[in-house]
């Protein structure tokens, strides 16, 4: 693809093992309510769709 499309990369080997980890967490504490937010690490990858940054 031309041109190269500028990304956010996210580890999905992250979001699988938080998200069993959540599931097994609703499941040993079944009844209760689980209310939380998750924080997951990006990166941005710029590549040639994007313009310069001006100062």
């Amino acid at each position: 693809m031309s041109p190269e499309l500028t990304t956010v990369h996210v580890e999905t080997e992250v979001i699988a093992e938080t998200a069993v980890s959540k599931l097994i967490e609703l499941k040993e504490n079944e009844g209760a309510s689980i209310t939380s937010k998750i924080h997951i690490d990006t990166k941005l990858i710029v590549r040639n769709s994007t313009c310069a940054h001006s100062s």
